[in-house]
């Protein structure tokens, strides 16, 4: 069986984009048995995969990425948020992309 997400927290931090990132699974299996065991896999590899995303992205930038249930709810999911900026090395340079798939 996976690993159990975290309960979902009353957040009052200094962290909007806990509450703009969080993302809900549970409803892609309210239909099946074992939707438990589904919703905390699902979320798991999400993690993962926002995880890859965010480093590839933004590389000086830290996140954290948080697995949730709900359990008054029985709602699973997970959020992200910025928690500080990497130190750059000394003499580093950021890359500039010239890419066709720049965002405006």
């Amino acid at each position: 069986m996976p690993k159990p997400c975290l309960l979902f927290q009353t957040f009052t931090g200094p962290h909007p984009e806990y509450w703009i990132n969080l993302f809900t699974v549970d409803e892609f299996f309210s239909e099946i048995p074992n939707k438990e065991e589904k919703s905390i896999a699902f979320t798991n590899v999400l993690a993962e995969i926002w995880k890859t995303k965010l480093k590839k992205e933004f590389p000086d930038m830290n996140f954290t990425i948080e697995c949730l249930w709900n359990k008054e709810y029985e709602d699973y999911g997970l959020t992200f948020y910025q928690t500080d900026k990497k130190k750059k090395e000394p003499g580093s340079f950021k890359k500039n992309s010239n890419s066709a798939h720049k965002r405006k």
